[in-house]
């Protein structure tokens, strides 16, 4: 998960301490506790999104120029 930056963490962060409240108990309060951090990260925008895509895509990448010899090319074409 070294590709996310600091808001990535926060996300991840708040996102899983809301699903523990909301596991503890289904009430109705926690259930609006789940999606007032949901609510609070619905802003991060495109570009950070692509940023990650890309950043994902590229370990991908390396990985599959890491093939053993003899393997057939499995590269994408872009």
């Amino acid at each position: 998960m070294q590709w996310l930056d600091s808001r990535g963490h926060e996300l991840l962060g708040l996102l899983q301490q809301a699903a523990m409240i909301y596991q503890r108990s289904r009430t109705r309060t926690n259930e609006l506790a789940l999606k007032r951090a949901e609510d609070r990260f619905s802003d991060i925008n495109e570009d950070c999104k692509r940023r990650w895509l890309a950043k994902i895509n590229r370990e991908i990448d390396s990985v599959i120029e890491c093939r053993l010899p003899g393997d057939r090319d499995i590269r994408r074409r872009r």
